[in-house]
């Protein structure tokens, strides 16, 4: 309870502290011209959203999304929950078999339905998208367990090899006698029977760019845009439905300071 308490201050002193410079900075721009109140508004209520929004666009090399690359990776400490996919996602401490999954394939640079770090949340928002299968699973699958025959998911994994009654696939925070917290990222084999379904990542679908504003927020966003404080990726896309990180956050950030100068 008393971690549960600190944690807890430490978020609101982020959000305090990051609130308070946003309306300093876009006060003052305001006041001098430098933009407009409406500008004011849309930037600041789309920043302070994505900021506190779940979590974030990840990129790297799609070379290091290699979930194989990941194998005998284990938290530490042991029985702790911490990983480099738990500080990623911004959850680090907590059962993170789909952050696993979900640094995976942000470093490939694939989309899943969601971003999450829920077994069900992920597998609803798939049969949302059309993107759940259960049956003729395929190599780069999101397979999602089940094992108590619930119905319930319990675990999730990459599937790398599928053989006649059973699959091989590559699983985050698991080990040999604890299926589903085991604190390793390890190859395991699964009997079709512990199978809930699966997610199909959009892997064929042509990427394309998220750069068009809605009405409400277009002059803001063009506003960013042309003082350099929205710039995109190396593709050029904006990204403007996905969540930021707090680097991303630092850096517009230090943008609009060096706009102020």
């Amino acid at each position: 309870m008393e971690t549960l308490k600190k944690r807890l201050g430490n978020l609101l002193a982020v959000k305090s502290i990051a609130t308070i410079v946003l309306t300093a900075v876009f006060a003052y721009l305001t006041c001098t011209g430098g933009v407009t109140a409406e500008q004011f508004l849309t930037v600041y209520t789309v920043v302070i959203a994505f900021y506190f929004g779940t979590q974030a666009e990840k990129k790297a090399q799609a070379d290091n999304g290699n979930s194989t690359g990941e194998l005998g990776y284990k938290e530490t400490p042991a029985n702790s929950n911490r990983t480099k996919y738990g500080a990623w996602y911004g959850l680090d401490g907590q059962p993170w078999c789909v952050m696993f999954v979900e640094w995976v394939f942000a470093q490939a640079s694939v989309k899943l339905p969601i971003e999450t770090a829920s077994c069900t949340i992920l597998m609803n928002a798939a049969k949302s998208a059309g993107n759940w299968v259960t049956s003729n699973y395929q190599t780069g699958d999101v397979v999602i367990y089940d094992w108590g025959g619930d119905k319930r998911p319990d675990h999730c994994g990459i599937v790398e090899a599928v053989g006649g009654s059973s699959i091989t696939a590559i699983e985050g925070n698991t080990a040999i006698g604890n299926d589903s917290d085991g604190g390793e990222v390890m190859r395991r084999t699964r009997t079709l029977g512990q199978i809930l379904g699966a997610v199909r990542p959009a892997y064929d679908k042509e990427v394309t760019m998220d750069n068009t504003p809605s009405p409400a927020h277009k002059e803001g966003v063009e506003w960013a845009v042309k003082n350099g404080i929205l710039t995109g990726n190396s593709e050029g896309d904006l990204m403007l439905s996905r969540p930021v990180t707090r680097q991303q956050m630092c850096t517009m950030l230090y943008r609009m300071w060096k706009l102020m100068k």
